[in-house]
């Protein structure tokens, strides 16, 4: 019966610790991912024009890979002793770091390109004021038509009046 007994909990450890093994596994796939997408979305946010959508896209990337770094790893936590647990919980809080880390990167870039967005529409409207057409004035005198610009009218009854002001005081 002894060995029957120690079959089984060979079997039992043999069986824990391929439980184990699977657990690292995917907890360290999940961690590879993240880091090549934290990589990736950094290089991401370098660029100048990136509009909202794909910053909610990248956020919502990062959110489910930092989400499966978690579970792979309370995972792997509950298969271990408690002496390797706490070797193992410091990575987490290193992935939670770099997740907060590219989450403030990508709310900070957010705010940017509403802020951009919000002044292209401002000056837009302000532009598109400014940017009116010159209207032409015609003048009749006899057989011949006079065509002036806005400005040129503008500039002349300034100076009209300057004239006129300059001759009241003499």
């Amino acid at each position: 019966m002894s060995k029957m007994s120690l079959q089984a909990k060979k079997q039992q450890h043999a069986a824990r610790q391929a439980a184990i093994d699977n657990a690292k596994v995917k907890r360290n796939t999940a961690r590879a991912v993240f880091k090549a997408s934290y990589h990736s979305i950094s290089h991401a946010l370098q660029s100048k024009e990136m509009p909202n959508f794909a910053l909610r896209d990248l956020q919502k990337q990062i959110e489910d890979q930092f989400q499966d770094c978690k579970t792979f790893n309370a995972e792997l936590l509950e298969l271990l002793s408690f002496e390797s647990a706490e070797s193992e919980m410091q990575w987490i809080a290193k992935i939670q770091t770099y997740y907060h880390e590219i989450i403030e990167q990508i709310v900070v870039k957010y705010t940017n390109v509403e802020e951009q967005e919000q002044i292209k529409q401002e000056s837009g409207a302000k532009s598109s004021f400014l940017q009116l057409e010159k209207v032409k004035c015609r003048t009749l005198m006899g057989n011949y038509v006079i065509t002036h610009s806005l400005k040129e009218i503008s500039t002349d009854r300034k100076s009209t009046r300057l004239n006129s002001s300059h001759a009241n005081i003499s």
